[in-house]
């Protein structure tokens, strides 16, 4: 854990090394180059030139169609670029590799070359890119070296091995390339360059395997390297989105630099007007007081002969608030010069709200006298400023207390001592007299949100229930500085929500109960109990069939109507909850009554469909068995029948319809009649399930069914013949228990023009039975069926039972609840005296 965790810390602190010479270089492919990067790439370029030219002279031909898929390709991976530190990372470790194994290695760093150039061409034609950038792309492909190198050193042997001391050389040369390359072009020291050439290698290793596998795939199949395209693509995509979310981010922070200086500038003169507030009288001045008082202080102090202030409406005009003295013309033309002198008048504006104006006959106003105008303006500024926030305050704080009085939910502050210190009238009606939020809803509290906001907490609202309402309590801080002065609590009564989510969770519980059985009894007794809970009263539900069914104490208040009966509520009744509780009582007792009535069609039409009796055979023991799956509201498809056929002859038929209900049950009483038929005509059971399905095709029945067939035949000994179709082989079980498969499976009945079938015939002992079953018994425990060892197993338990013992016995191998329906027939032979 300490490993993957160091792990993690290393990633992410070389992450935001990469961001922040990210932030340092603003790397993009249009940047131009410095005049020293000018000249270290160019170096760089040319020593790597000669070296790959080098190499490349004593490169083996190259296969020209791989070479230039590879190059094209690479030009194509080199377009998906991440921007990552001074530089960019781009995928191209699953084209590279397939160069390095299916082109001559030492001609691979021209054709990286080759590539890196093709793949920078779209941005200098497009003149995204200075023609200077070819310079840093013909360095970059300094980290080819080494792996061609060390590829060509091991003939080219494609071996993870290889591979690996490929991926070693590339790192070390392409760290020392690098290294220098920014060292010498940007003063960046290599510490900072190694946590962001890490992250690089890794892409670069995690990507490889791609490329190797392409190699490897490109043994068996040609061209299959190209298939690396489909990652790159990927990557491509991933690639543009982190670029656009980049430059968003940056262009984000910028703006948000800016917008906090302007913030910060507000906040400070805020400060200082609320200083200044602060600092004066605790009563507010007088408007025209003060405006007299100006006025006539600017007209003593400069000793001028009349005087008028002035205030600016919100269409610029000018209306006279005061003046003193002869209201010459030359006022009037001041104020249109504001600021400039006029002959023997002078005006200047008072903030942006008001023009102070003077003027006098005998001289104009000296510089000084201009200056001492401009110190009272300035002065008169601050102090109507100072006036019209305290206004504005006071109006604030009127429309305030009008809000909070008009606000539904009740609020109320509270100081450090749990004094309440403002309440609205909402939260004083919920006070009603009590001396605070605790002693109100019965709790401690030490236990309100309010409370814990003193303690520098952020509490979740609190829930509370008192004297049948409920209310949640939420609470934030008034701030003075960094610590709470206030504590606001906000009360909202949530009584009408809470009562409908306890309606719901009460008649969700009440569908529970009726959906869990139809069996009224059972559950009209249990929900009698719930709605008297509920209610905190009585619950009596009357139906015309059966005794009345209550619970609680207390006098009904409302009677609702039901279905046959009558449904008795008293407590606090929610009309709406219990016109619901009414409705779903209603359905459970008409779906009670339907399933009634079904369940007996369901059996009468069942009883119908099977032998009231088996009928009894001299010499011969016999005993069936039907179990249907689930509540019996529903025909089966399992049948069976034993009949006789003629003098010491006996025809058995045990069968399974696909599905169940009533047009399962038209297909037994074809199967059934039609096998009755039948018989008359064949002697072989093969021919008498030929006969059935001819008759269930002419007669469209739309359902199949899988049958066993026996006729027994008793002369000196007891022969049995038996067909199948599709339907598992009956068993002998022989008086030495041993148990044999008696019949082959065929085909099923009622699909298909022509069926499988074929006779099989047996002798029966004295003590043999012949034991016929549907797949209820070897799939009862389905996804797992009985195995044809575990079927002979169960059978062979049998031994020396009686054919209802037999029945009986395998019967129980089945586990409760059935899965499908379950029918038996047994047919012993009576064993000697």
């Amino acid at each position: 854990m300490g490993a993957a965790l160091k792990t993690r810390r290393t990633v992410r602190t070389a992450a935001e090394l990469a961001e922040s010479l990210l932030e340092r270089r603003n790397p993009a492919v249009a940047r131009r180059l410095t005049a020293k990067e000018r000249t270290v790439e160019l170096a760089a370029a040319g020593v790597f030139l000669l070296v790959a030219a080098v190499m490349g002279a004593t490169a083996a031909p190259e296969p020209v169609t791989t070479a230039t898929l590879l190059v094209l390709s690479y030009a194509l991976v080199r377009r998906v670029r991440f921007q990552l530190g001074t530089g960019l990372i781009r995928p191209t470790q699953i084209v590279f590799v397939p160069m390095l194994f299916l082109t001559p290695a030492a001609a691979v760093p021209l054709l990286v070359t080759l590539g890196g150039v093709l793949g920078e061409l779209p941005d200098l034609l497009r003149r995204r890119a200075h023609p200077e950038r070819l310079a840093v792309v013909i360095a970059d492909g300094w980290y080819a070296i080494g792996p061609a190198l060390a590829v060509a050193l091991f003939d080219q042997q494609t071996t993870l091995a290889v591979l690996l001391i490929a991926l070693v050389a590339q790192f070390a040369c392409d760290l020392g390339a690098s290294s220098a390359r920014e060292y010498f072009g940007a003063r960046i020291l290599p510490s900072e360059l190694l946590p962001v050439l890490a992250l690089i290698y890794l892409m670069d290793a995690t990507l490889a395997p791609i490329g190797f596998l392409a190699v490897l795939a490109s043994e068996i199949y040609e061209n299959a390297y190209l298939l690396a395209i489909a990652p790159a693509a990927l990557l491509g995509l991933i690639a543009r989105e982190r670029s656009e979310r980049i430059a968003r981010e940056l262009e984000l922070e910028r703006a948000f630099r800016r917008s906090t200086r302007a913030l910060d500038a507000r906040a400070n003169d805020v400060r200082r007007q609320a200083g200044r507030v602060q600092s004066g009288d605790a009563e507010p001045e007088d408007r025209p007081a003060l405006e007299r008082v100006l006025l006539a202080t600017t007209v003593e102090a400069l000793r001028a002969d009349s005087g008028r202030l002035s205030e600016i409406d919100e269409h610029g005009l000018l209306h006279t608030r005061l003046a003193i003295g002869d209201l010459a013309p030359a006022l009037e033309l001041a104020e249109l010069a504001l600021g400039s002198p006029q002959a023997n008048a002078l005006a200047i504006g008072v903030g942006h709200s008001h023009v102070l104006a003077v003027m006098r006959a005998e001289s104009p106003f000296s510089a000084v006298e201009r200056d001492l105008l401009e110190h009272l303006a300035a002065q008169a500024a601050v102090t109507l400023e100072n006036l019209r926030l305290e206004e504005l305050m006071r109006r604030k704080e009127a429309e305030l207390r009008a809000i909070l009085e008009g606000v539904a939910d009740g609020i109320a502050a509270e100081d450090l001592e749990g004094h309440l210190v403002f309440v609205n009238a909402a939260a004083a009606r919920l006070l009603n007299g009590a001396d605070s939020l605790g002693a109100a809803l019965g709790i401690a509290p030490t236990l309100l949100p309010g409370r814990h906001v003193f303690e520098g907490e952020q509490p979740d609202p609190l829930v509370v229930k008192h004297a049948h309402r409920w209310s949640r309590v939420k609470a934030g801080p008034v701030l003075e500085g960094e610590h709470p002065r206030l504590a606001i609590s906000v009360v909202e009564d949530i009584t009408e929500l809470k009562q409908a989510e306890e309606a719901q969770r009460f008649l969700s519980e009440i569908s529970r109960v009726l959906a869990g059985s139809l069996q009224l009894d059972r559950t009209l007794p249990e929900v009698a109990r719930l709605a008297a809970a509920h209610f905190g009263g009585v619950c009596v539900i009357e139906l015309d069939e059966r005794p009345a069914t209550g619970a609680g104490t207390g006098d009904p208040a409302l009677t609702l109507p039901l279905h046959d009966g009558a449904l008795h509520l008293g407590g606090r009744v929610d009309h709406a909850t219990a016109g619901e509780l009414a409705l779903r009582i209603g359905a459970a007792v008409e779906n009670a009554r339907l399933y009634r009535q079904r369940e007996a069609i369901a059996h009468t039409l069942q009883q119908s469909l099977l032998p009231r009796e088996l009928p009894e055979i001299p010499g011969l023991d016999s005993a069936a068995l039907y179990r249907p799956a689930g509540e019996i509201n529903e025909v089966g498809g399992d049948f069976y029948d034993l009949f006789p056929i003629g003098r010491g002859e006996w025809f058995a038929v045990i069968g399974d319809v696909c599905g169940k209900g009533a047009e399962a049950a038209a297909v037994t009483a074809l199967a059934r009649y039609t096998i009755r038929a039948a018989v008359i005509r064949h002697h072989s059971p093969a021919n008498v399930l030929r006969w059935l399905n001819e008759a269930m095709l002419r007669q469209h029945a739309g359902r199949f069914v899988t049958l066993a067939c026996a006729r027994i035949q008793l002369r000196d000994e007891v022969t049995v013949t038996v067909a199948c179709g599709g339907h598992p082989p009956p068993r002998v079980l022989r008086a030495t228990g041993l148990v044999e498969t008696l019949g082959a499976n065929g085909t099923i009945v009622g699909l298909l023009p022509k069926i499988e079938a074929t006779d099989r015939t047996a002798r029966l002992a004295a003590g043999d039975a012949l034991v016929l079953y549907t797949d209820g018994l070897t799939e009862a425990r389905a996804p797992h069926v009985m195995t044809p060892g575990q079927l002979d197993n169960a059978v062979a338990g049998a031994r020396r039972l009686s054919a209802r013992g037999i029945v009986e016995h395998l019967s129980t191998q089945v586990p409760d609840p059935l899965r499908d329906d379950l029918a038996l027939l047994a047919i012993r032979v009576q064993p000697l005296e």
